[in-house]
């Protein structure tokens, strides 16, 4: 019996789930985060080792039962040189064992369609989409960084529901529910202390900022007009992804299968009414599906597919 790694790194946390050759999950557990830009490359290597020495202490097995590792690793392909590094750091944490390395995108897609053609879009505190067509091509939209984009994310909503507030506070737009909700959920005594908040307490961190999501939603189901269109944008930069990926290549099956994970779409009723809207009127072929498994399960199934493919 063989056994199968999948590894779903992010920006705070590492999962980790350990299937059999029948599919049943066996052992799953979690670390920090994986992110070199985070903790290094050394950081990097010292994840690696330790995910596999507590499978293989767990589990009392030995290397040469693991089948395959697949390991989700963030900004995994997007600095060549930094590609090549994260590779040599796997080779020499996992030496002897079989493995593949993508971005955490390829994770998400996985899982919610179970390694099947179509479309996956992530939109959790960044934004990022994926597709594989029925011949193996592939394709991604978005996935720049809160800096450059990713349009539809937690943290672009927050921020565009920040942008919302100032203007509120200072004269430029007349107060709406978000800004007595703004106040309120964050317990802004003066409207001076969104300052303080974002750039102090905060510390800019991308994460913390992007939870201020909620309180755009909050908002919106006060029927506040700023934030249900804030989440009627959102659903649009969606369906760009799903228009964008589908226009690179072309899948066979119709209509396409279109999954997503991320908590953006816990915000369902104001995403997805308007994406299926985008999608009919650009004439997209698009089914919309629940995610089938988590990431991290759909990383173990694909450690197994590769396996089973390189028998």
């Amino acid at each position: 019996m063989k056994f199968f790694i999948g590894i779903d790194s992010g920006g705070t946390k590492t999962a980790v789930s350990v299937i059999d050759e029948d599919k049943n999950e066996v052992l799953s557990f979690q670390k920090g985060t994986g992110h070199y830009l985070q903790i290094g490359f050394n950081g990097l290597e010292e994840l690696l080792i330790s995910i596999l020495e507590e499978v293989l202490e767990k589990l009392n097995i030995t290397k040469d039962d693991i089948g395959y590792i697949f390991a989700g690793i963030p900004g995994y392909g997007e600095i060549k040189e930094d590609q090549k590094i994260i590779e040599d750091v796997a080779k020499k944490s996992w030496r002897g064992i079989k493995f593949q390395l993508g971005n955490d995108m390829k994770a998400g897609w996985a899982g919610s369609l179970e390694c099947n053609p179509g479309i996956n879009i992530i939109a959790g505190t960044g934004a990022i989409g994926y597709g594989i067509n029925e011949l193996g091509e592939e394709a991604r939209t978005s996935g720049w960084g809160h800096a450059c984009g990713d349009e539809g994310s937690a943290y672009w909503i927050a921020k565009k529901g920040i942008e919302i507030f100032t203007k509120q506070a200072d004269g430029r737009y007349p107060k709406t529910a978000l800004y007595t909700t703004m106040r309120e959920e964050l317990n802004l005594k003066e409207d001076f202390d969104l300052i303080d908040l974002i750039y102090n307490q905060y510390s800019l961190d991308r994460g913390k900022i992007a939870q201020l999501s909620m309180v755009v939603y909050k908002a919106a189901e006060k029927n506040d007009p700023h934030c249900i269109e804030i989440f009627k944008e959102a659903s649009i930069e969606i369906g760009l992804m799903i228009k964008a990926i589908s226009e690179k290549i072309d899948f066979i099956e119709k209509p396409i299968k279109v999954s997503y994970v991320g908590g953006v779409f816990k915000a369902s009723k104001y995403i997805f009414d308007n994406l299926k809207i985008y999608l009919k009127n650009n004439k997209i072929d698009a089914v919309i599906l629940e995610p089938k498994y988590t990431p991290v399960y759909g990383s173990a199934l694909y450690a197994l597919k590769l396996w089973e493919g390189n028998k």
